[in-house]
């Protein structure tokens, strides 16, 4: 019983961290006026305002929160995979590596492209191929 309630509110909290990145990118990229208040939540724990403005610094944060959101809410649902925890964790962080690195690119211009991209579809693939091979162990 207290196991089932602590994978509901891990999986509520991962959920809730992924809420806030989005709404990060969301209100840098094309200032959502409605995720406003869920993107300065993390942001405001800066002291200087220029790091709660930095465009560049807001974005990582983003990835960092997407990132550990993604696990725990893979780590709280775990017991509803075909295939491991330990696999979806695996797979998931080349998904996020991929898409983060492409959004970054895209939205930021910070990248470089042709190293984007192969980072991007290495990390997508490698990503297809560990959720693959755990769902056929």
């Amino acid at each position: 019983m207290l196991w089932g309630f602590i994978n509901i509110f891990v999986a509520l909290n991962g959920f809730y961290d992924i809420i806030c990145a989005f709404s990060i990118l969301l209100c840098l990229t094309w200032r959502v006026p409605v995720f406003l208040s869920m993107s300065v939540l993390h942001a405001n724990m800066f002291k200087e305002e220029e790091h709660k403005t930095h465009p560049v610094i807001m974005r990582f944060l983003a990835y960092w929160l997407l990132t550990y959101g993604t696990v725990r809410l893979v780590s709280g649902l775990s017991s509803f995979f075909g295939c491991s925890g330990i696999c979806a964790f695996a797979a998931l962080t080349y998904f996020i590596e991929a898409i983060c690195f492409a959004y970054e690119l895209v939205v930021g211009k910070t990248m470089i492209p042709q190293k984007v991209f192969f980072v991007s579809i290495l990390s997508g693939g490698l990503g297809l191929l560990v959720l693959y091979a755990g769902f056929h162990v």
